[in-house]
């Protein structure tokens, strides 16, 4: 999934360096729990499997990594790549991969199931065997009714030609046509095998077709499908729509037991993919190292992992889908070490041990929400659009269903990751919300903007102007003339502007706040206004300072709305 567990892997990296025959020897010589462990410090993928053939016992070796492990090393080593492990794996590692393959949002895709099969019958005949005495009955009756037709001897001269050379019968008394399109050599070998070593299966399979309805038999499978999944982790939609259901922080002070465990919990969501935050820093400590909390920690991380996945529809099996979630839960829980007032390494290892990470990821939305909910009130604002950038992108993906933040205005959007792109969220909302009280106390309305723009001036047009301009032209023309409009500030005025204004950016900030307070007492509070004026003055100081405003050329200087005669 990533290669940042490579550097704590030396041991096992070595015996790999190493001749076969010393470094199988070595390898034999420890018990098995350590050469789990050893697999699992290589990251997701070759590596993995050639440890595991460089065993002596590869087959029990690969039987104690966890289902989830084992499913991500075979999907970064690729299908037909990772065929020695799919043929050393149990039958229960493999239901765990197909019950994640097969299974979309749309239902079952027999197509995926055909595939699979097609794999197995490379690793061999005898892994197949051990697969069709393991797969539930009523996956091998759905996918022969998808690609079989049942046909009765005497009718078998009125098919059609197209189906002729397409008829099975391995036991002489049932026939079967494939239907065109289905792999005849496929399901040819499957039935061979069936009724030549699993002939109680076989017979039941022919008098099993066409004697159920296709829909109640998907329904069962999905149900003996659900509870693998629920043994695993795995939340129904409601109980995964939990990750998102907003905590107040006073509830931690009462945390929930925590959930029990898996006994083979997964170790791919203890991998930290950058050194990050508190979360991060303490999942190094050597207390959440040991046996019981790591075995709790991974298997709650995985259990958010997978609310996600359900929550947000995202392809369960698929790794890109894996780490969006993973992303996400890591950087909620960060969030919510922050919340709950963790501010060091040892008090957020002590609150990892004794909170429920769910918990913390449901503080973390309470807080994620708030914001939210202020991102909303914004987006209706008609300047949105004439917010200087990234400001009305950066609102609008804080706006959506499943929030995200925009670092920069050629950034693409992610989840937050901690709790410093709140404190960045809330700066930028307070700043827009003090704008926006400053645009209603003077009066303007986006609607008066003069359409076309009056010759001459500078920007052209609306699209070319911001609301942060519209702001600086009015405080120029206050410092002119007395009197803010909604039209742009002839050339001259602007230059008389200037001059009476300090070249200091701390002192030229003062004056815009005390501009903005006397038109409206209630700025005199708003949490933005420093942030406003301070950007204000520093994009107008950084046009002219040095510069004659009388030789500016006006249509390449940014944050003021000027007129400029021909």
């Amino acid at each position: 999934m990533d290669e940042t567990n490579k550097s704590q892997s030396p041991r096992a990296l070595a015996l790999l360096n190493m001749d076969s025959k010393e470094g199988l020897r070595q390898l034999d010589a420890l018990p098995q729990a350590k050469q789990l462990a050893l697999l699992l410090e290589l990251p997701a993928g070759r590596r993995r499997q050639d440890l595991v053939l460089l065993s002596s016992k590869p087959e029990a070796l690969t039987r104690v990594i966890s289902p989830e492990d084992l499913m991500l090393t075979i999907k970064e080593i690729g299908d037909v790549d990772a065929l020695p492990l799919i043929e050393l794996s149990s039958n229960s590692q493999l239901t765990h991969l197909l019950d994640l393959e097969i299974w979309l949002q749309n239902g079952l895709d027999l197509d995926r199931w055909g595939y699979w099969l097609n794999l197995l019958f490379e690793c061999g005949p005898a892994r197949v065997r051990r697969w069709v005495r393991n797969v539930d009955f009523e996956m091998l009756v759905l996918w022969f009714e998808r690609v079989l037709i049942k046909v009765e001897r005497d009718s078998l001269d009125d098919l059609p030609e197209v189906l002729q050379d397409r008829v099975l019968s391995p036991d002489h008394v049932h026939y079967l046509a494939v239907k065109v399109g289905a792999d005849l050599g496929l399901i040819k070998k499957l039935l061979d095998l069936a009724f030549a070593e699993e002939r109680d299966l076989f017979f039941a399979l022919m008098g099993n077709l066409g004697t159920t309805p296709l829909a109640e038999l998907e329904e069962l499978a999905m149900r003996w499908r659900q509870g693998r999944l629920a043994d695993r982790g795995w939340p129904e939609l409601n109980e995964a729509l939990a990750f998102y259901a907003p905590l107040e922080q006073e509830k931690l002070a009462t945390p929930l037991p925590l959930p029990r465990g898996l006994p083979d919990a997964p170790s791919y969501p203890l991998v930290q993919r950058s050194a990050g935050g508190l979360f991060a820093q303490a999942m190094s400590d050597p207390r959440l190292g040991e046996a019981e909390h790591a075995q709790s920690l991974a298997s709650q991380l995985a259990n958010l992992i997978n609310r996600v996945l359900v929550a947000d529809g995202l392809p369960a099996g698929e790794i890109e889908s894996m780490q969006t979630a993973g992303e996400r839960v890591r950087g909620r829980i960060e969030i919510g070490l922050a919340q709950a007032g963790v501010l060091d390494l040892d008090s957020a290892t002590k609150a990892l041990i004794q909170i429920p990470l769910l918990q913390l990821v449901q503080v973390a939305q309470n807080a994620i929400a708030k914001r939210v909910r202020r991102a909303h009130e914004l987006l209706e604002s008609p300047w949105l659009s004439m917010l200087p950038a990234p400001l009305p992108d950066r609102l609008a993906y804080v706006g959506r269903r499943r929030p995200l933040y925009l670092a920069a205005d050629k950034d693409l959007p992610r989840d937050f990751v901690g709790p410093e792109d709140l404190a960045c969220l809330d700066r930028d909302l307070d700043r827009v919300e003090a704008s926006l009280l400053l645009t209603d106390a003077l009066g303007l309305k986006r609607d008066d903007l003069p359409q076309p723009f009056p010759l001459g001036s500078q920007p052209e047009s609306e699209e070319a102007l911001d609301l942060d301009a519209i702001l600086m032209t009015c405080f120029l023309q206050a410092q002119s003339n007395g009197q803010a409009e909604l039209l742009p500030i002839p050339a001259d005025l602007l230059i008389e502007a200037m001059r009476k204004l300090p070249s200091e950016i701390t002192k030229l900030a003062d004056q815009i706040s005390s501009w903005a307070t006397a038109q409206d007492e209630a700025l005199a509070q708003a949490a933005g206004l420093s942030k406003l004026s301070s950007g204000m003055a520093g994009r107008l100081l950084e046009q002219f300072v040095g510069h004659s405003p009388e030789r500016m050329d006006y249509r390449f200087v940014e944050g003021v709305w000027v007129s400029v005669k021909e």
